[in-house]
């Protein structure tokens, strides 16, 4: 009896032991401030008139960008390899890139004008997609963000026929075989962001009438059906966008960082700053890089940091950028020489 007395204690010990373990390895770590002891460099690529309207990159040392010259009428891709920005051209010259997204170096989208959507497969760039509406013209694709190869989004927008105003927006999907549109609407709305989170799309537009009295937009699109979920005027609010940080869905109303809990938005952050001029992106919740008119504006769960500064008059930030775990790259466009720069910020070990 004694012996099996032992025994029971010894297991329920090991038990307690091993469950002891379990918990440990299951307690979630706390969220650590972003840093801020960036190194920051500014390339200029030589670009006479032109502006990188889009970036992206499978690493630090292979990150692609995308514009076009309006002096010299052709669209232009570069390279960056780690250390220098190199041209890498093979696209129609009267073709205008406008987004782009990607999923390894040998996996990438770039979207633009007449609808047309090219791939990169490691050696060149080809066209796989060009939108044709009969009812439609001047169609530009706004758009491209997947969370996989084979479940890929993008937006456009086009101009109704004999029309330089009246606009239809669509979303295409990209299944791993081939894109197709699988909405169109049919009001001048212009959609020009996406991303899907938990199931639904999301997208913010804006109203296309002209009229001094546009409003921003955000819809979630789900079982086939769209529905508006913001409407607000542009002179109530410092631009609105959306982006996924830290694996969350995060709205940007004028200068408020906000949740959706598919009935109202929540209010979780607000940036305290004048110059903010409507985009934020991060790793996570505290480590966020809001974009003003001046500079870049860090918030690192306690308060909010110029990391990067410089004058109106001098650049302006232009696309969303591409970061990775301790780099970050946004293009901008130098206001008086007309030529692009790429902004890279880098974190010493």
């Amino acid at each position: 009896m004694k012996i099996k007395l032992i025994v029971l204690g010894l297991f329920i010990v090991l038990l307690t032991i091993s469950c002891g373990v379990n918990d440990s390895e299951t307690i979630i770590k706390p969220i650590e401030p972003g840093r801020r002891d960036y190194v920051w460099e500014v390339d200029t690529l030589n670009t006479p008139g032109g502006m990188m309207n889009c970036i992206w990159g499978s690493s630090p040392t292979d990150v692609w960008a995308a514009g076009y010259s309006i002096y010299v009428p052709h669209s232009e891709i570069w390279h960056y390899n780690g250390n220098t920005w190199t041209m890498f051209t093979d696209i129609q010259y009267t073709w205008v890139p406008t987004c782009m997204h990607g999923f390894s170096e040998n996996n990438i989208w770039i979207g633009g004008t007449g609808g047309r959507i090219y791939h990169y497969d490691g050696k060149s760039w080809l066209e796989t997609y060009k939108f044709n509406d009969d009812s439609l013209n001047n169609m530009t694709i706004k758009k491209i963000w997947g969370k996989s190869t084979d479940n890929i989004y993008a937006v456009g927008v086009a101009f109704t026929l004999n029309s330089n105003v009246e606009m239809r927006s669509m979303i295409l999907h990209y299944n791993g075989i081939a894109w197709e549109a699988i909405y169109k609407n049919n009001s001048s709305i212009q959609y020009f962001t996406i991303r899907e989170y938990n199931g639904s799309i999301y997208m913010v537009g804006q109203t296309t009438q002209f009229t001094g009295n546009d409003y921003y937009k955000i819809y979630k699109y789900s079982n086939n059906s769209m529905k508006e979920i913001f409407s607000g005027k542009f002179s109530q609010f410092d631009g609105c966008n959306l982006e996924i940080i830290g694996g969350e869905l995060y709205f940007m109303v004028g200068k408020s960082l906000m949740k959706y809990n598919n009935t109202t938005f929540t209010e979780i952050l607000k940036v305290d700053s004048d110059n903010y001029t409507s985009y934020a992106c991060g790793r996570n919740i505290k480590d966020i890089f809001f974009f003003a008119d001046n500079g870049i504006i860090h918030y690192n769960g306690n308060d909010y940091q110029y990391i990067f500064e410089f004058t109106r008059d001098e650049i302006m930030l232009f696309s969303k950028p591409i970061i990775f775990d301790n780099d970050i790259f946004i293009t901008a466009v130098e206001l008086n020489g007309n030529k692009s720069r790429i902004i890279h910020g880098h974190l010493p070990n």
